[in-house]
Parts: C-alpha cells; structure tokens; sequence
C-alpha cells in the first residue's frame, strides 16, 4: 500500500521508504546559481498556483491564493479552449519495477 507524508514529503509502499521523483532527479539539479530566497519565492508561488488549479479542477472553486491569480486565469482560459477531461488529478504513484513513488499531477 502507497502512502505519503505531505509534512515531510516521504513515500512508503508496504511500510518501506521509497524514493520521490523529486529526490531522483535532484542530482540533475540546475539551480545552484540562483539565490536560496529567489528560490523560494518560487517555490512558494509555484504550490499556491499547483493549489488553485487542483481546486478549481476538482470543485470548480475560484480561489486564487495571492500572486497567483493571473496563473489561475490563465489556467482557466487554456481549459475552456481546449476541452481537457481530466481521468486523474492529484494520483500517488508507486512503480513496482523501478520502487519509486510520485504523485501525478495530471492525466487526461
């Protein structure tokens, strides 16, 4: 069975840690020559946007936490032009023959 902590971002399959996505493709990590809090920043208005979305998609709430009200909109306008259904939204994953475990954003 998949779980995952949010608070500490650790994925168990059958009670044994496994690897993120996140953790196997930091060694290709590019960032290393932008500051720590421009980093931050955009980390922080990347999961207010990530979060807006998965309201909007599975509630059809228009809740925009604030800086990302313009991404919301331009969410919104990309999926009334373009008929998307989404099948999965927000699916943990976990791949049994490479033990490694992420969360798909979307599919459809």
């Amino acid at each position: 069975m998949l779980a995952f902590d949010e608070t500490e971002h650790i994925y168990t399959y059958n009670d044994k840690v496994v690897p993120s996505v996140t953790q196997i493709l930091s060694v290709l990590n590019t960032y290393k020559d932008i500051p720590p809090d421009v980093l931050e920043k955009a980390a922080d208005r990347g999961k207010k946007v990530h979060k807006a979305t998965e309201l909007y998609d599975i509630y059809k709430v228009d809740y925009a936490p604030n800086g990302s009200n313009d991404y919301l909109k331009s969410y919104k306008q990309f999926m009334f032009h373009n008929s998307v259904i989404w099948k999965l939204i927000e699916e943990p994953l976990y791949s049994k023959q490479y033990e490694y475990a992420g969360t798909l954003d979307r599919y459809g």
